[in-house]
Parts: C-alpha cells; structure tokens; sequence
C-alpha cells in the first residue's frame, strides 16, 4: 500500500478545536470580512458571539522528516461589551467570568488534541496574549464595542495524515 502525503487543513483543525468548547463560535478568514459576517449574522438575529476567529492568511511549513506541519497562527476570542463601562467593569463582566475560561478551554483542547504535537513530546504550545479591552470600535459598523483576547503567534506542530 503506497501512502501518499496529505495537506493540513490548519482551518479545519482548529475549527473542530473550537467545536469542542461549549457555546462557542468559530469563524475564519480575513478581518474585515469577518466582521462583515458577523453584522449580517446578527441582523438575521443569529447567535455568533463568544466567537474565536482565526485569522487568515498563514504560512505552512511541512516537515517532511516527521510528517507534520508547522504553524503559526493568529487567534482572537472576541465578545460583545457595551460602550460605557471602565476597565475594572470589563475586567469583572467579560475577562473573568467569560473570556478567560474561553482562552483556558481552548489552550486545554489544543494540548488534548492527538493531532497536535512537538518535537520534545511537550505540549504546551508558545504564544503570546494580549488582553484587548474595548476593540475594535473602528472596525466594525455602529461602533459596536469588543472585548477581546489576542492570541499571537500561537506556535503549533499538526501531524499530517497520510492517504
């Protein structure tokens, strides 16, 4: 039987990731478009938030010696907030009850994954997080406010399946 290689579907796994939290949603692309989705979700009054987004584009790099693929990716855990309260209200309404157990979740299912790996058997997987509080009132229309956290340069090693 010949094995052949098979592309990572980067969007796909961290889309199944994602399906695995609770109550949360999942889209993938480039920024403004994404937002765009979003406003025209919630005008037919659909449910897109808590949402983690997955920023596109992103470099591959195969590894054919160990049959995986390198990446590094760009996520953000977004949540709708309102416009007039201060940082330690944010802190108490979005950070602490939601978006940290969302980003805990998610770094948790990232190490359970049997897909993901590295090199030295770890699991943990190198990042950087920003904590972004009232985002991305010029991004979107209506200046509908964000909490967000950033996850930036999310380094992850995908075991490539063969066909």
């Amino acid at each position: 039987m010949n094995m052949a290689f098979k592309a990572v579907d980067v969007v796909g796994v961290i889309g199944d990731i994602v399906a695995t939290l609770d109550g949360v949603f999942f889209k993938h692309g480039e920024g403004i478009e994404v937002f765009n989705r979003i406003l025209e979700e919630g005008n037919a009054q659909i449910q897109t938030f808590p949402l983690i987004y997955l920023k596109q584009d992103f470099k591959e790099t195969s590894n054919p010696e160990t049959e995986t693929t390198d990446v590094r990716l760009n996520l953000f855990i977004l949540l709708p907030t309102k416009i007039d309260i201060n940082a330690e209200e944010r802190r108490n309404t979005s950070f602490i009850p939601i978006l940290y157990p969302i980003y805990n979740d998610l770094m948790n299912a990232l190490v359970a994954n049997k897909s993901i790996q590295d090199e030295n058997g770890k699991k943990w997987h190198s990042h950087d997080k920003w904590d972004r509080m009232f985002w991305g009132t010029e991004s979107i229309k209506g200046n509908t406010p964000l909490d967000v956290i950033e996850i930036e340069n999310l380094e992850l090693k995908i075991i490539n399946k063969r066909c």
